[in-house]
């Protein structure tokens, strides 16, 4: 009779340690797409930055329209 308490005890330290180690891959997983979305986010910005300066005409088209050009 104490070998099955034993094992009931067992089972449920052991499904303790599982959902433990759920949680903690869950929230592991969770920082990693924050990370990725961020990161995505930073070059989706710097890639408008760079549409936004190359829009606008630079000091040598400017010069030589000055000048007649």
């Amino acid at each position: 009779m104490a070998d099955a308490s034993d094992d009931s005890s067992f089972k449920s330290k052991f499904g303790r340690v599982l959902d433990s180690i759920d949680s903690v891959s869950r929230k592991f997983e969770d920082s990693i797409k924050d990370r990725l979305e961020r990161k995505k986010e930073m070059n989706d910005s710097f890639s408008t930055a760079e549409d936004e300066e190359s829009e606008e005409p630079d000091a040598e088209s400017l010069l030589m329209k000055t000048q007649g050009g």
